[in-house]
């Protein structure tokens, strides 16, 4: 197992740092291997292909941050630290999370709106403001948020992440239209 951990961070770094460099459709298993410093019988033994690499360093991902949502007391009181504990997640993550947001943004986007719409299902009060908007139907007023606050999250990631977590975290409250604590 440590030796899977130590090869899959390895093969992230690396796809990180080739990413700042070109395409992911540019990047090649060879490019990969060589920058990560292991053998092409290594990769393959792990992952069938670097998609797969990226599906499952994404897959990852998403399931830490449905692990803050699930670890997590919820309550009104308690919303307000799940979403800085998961913006703080991102931003420890950044450059991986940036090298991948510039060069597939689809591929984030989707897996942004995934999980907010987990968000939606976790946090009570989220879920009790989108389902009773007053002017918009429950698919309405779920799509606008998802689009909001993915654009809000992107948006930061795009410029590099320079506000503190604590802002994003309010950003992110003052379009869902939720208190703060």
């Amino acid at each position: 197992m440590i030796r899977e951990t130590d090869t899959r961070d390895k093969l992230k770094k690396a796809l990180t740092i080739l990413l700042n460099e070109k395409s992911l459709n540019d990047i090649s298993v060879s490019e990969l291997t060589k920058e990560a410093h292991i053998n092409r019988g290594t990769f393959y033994l792990h992952y069938d292909d670097k998609m797969d690499l990226v599906d499952n360093l994404v897959e990852e991902i998403f399931e830490e941050l449905k692990e803050i949502l699930t670890s997590e007391k919820v309550g009104s009181k308690y919303s307000y630290d799940i979403i800085k504990k998961v913006i703080d997640y991102v931003k420890d993550d950044f450059d991986f999370i940036y090298a991948l947001t510039m060069n597939s943004y689809n591929y984030i986007n989707d897996m942004l709106r995934k999980f907010l719409l987990a968000l939606i299902e976790t946090l009570p009060e989220l879920k009790h403001s989108i389902d009773n908007h007053p002017f918009l139907p429950k698919d309405y007023s779920t799509e606008v948020f998802l689009s909001l606050n993915s654009g809000i999250i992107l948006h930061w990631i795009r410029k590099g992440g320079v506000e503190s977590t604590e802002e994003l975290a309010n950003y992110f409250y003052q379009v869902s239209n939720l208190k703060t604590t």
